[in-house]
């Protein structure tokens, strides 16, 4: 495959895991705003489903990896947003998420969003308790999605951090 075609496929994909975030951030925003709160459960499974799809069957896809490699042996050739997208690809998705397994990453994506609608009740009835098994399941999925990274450094502030923007 010539580089522009390699180039053009690698913004192809680019474009379609743009597409999908946005589905899901708008499968994201209909839960918190207008969800009925008995179809909570399903939208958190089509929100699990969706970024098992964005970041296993695209980011870090067999059609990814070798578009990131080809890209990779001709980088001073391309532009320098072609640059900047391929490294951000490599930062963000592929060589961090592609360590952390399928289905570990599917049942965390799934607990974050139960855990999210056990919080807003729990913070409506003054019980956190109802919270505190959902914080230590979060924390735990945490640090073993930190370990995944090779974090070596930070590693507490790091997972307070990710636990707290999932809250």
């Amino acid at each position: 495959m010539s580089l522009e075609a390699t180039e053009k496929a690698f913004y192809q994909l680019l474009g379609k895991i743009a597409h999908y975030t946005e589905a899901l951030h708008l499968l994201y925003w209909d839960s918190r705003t207008q969800a009925p709160k008995k179809k909570v459960r399903i939208l958190e499974l089509k929100r699990s489903v969706n970024y098992q799809v964005i970041f296993f069957y695209m980011k870090t896809s067999d059609e990814m990896r070798d578009l990131l490699h080809a890209l990779n042996k001709h980088r001073d050739e391309l532009s320098k947003d072609t640059q900047k997208a391929l490294e951000l690809s490599q930062k963000k998705s592929m060589m961090k998420t592609v360590k952390f397994r399928k289905k570990n990453l599917k049942n965390t994506r799934f607990y974050n969003q139960k855990a999210e609608h056990v919080w807003v009740e729990a913070r409506e009835k003054s019980d956190f308790s109802l919270f505190a098994p959902y914080l230590k399941q979060l924390i735990d999925f945490n640090k073993r999605f930190i370990q995944y990274w090779g974090v070596k450094k930070k590693r507490l502030m790091m997972c307070c951090s990710i636990t707290m923007s999932q809250i």
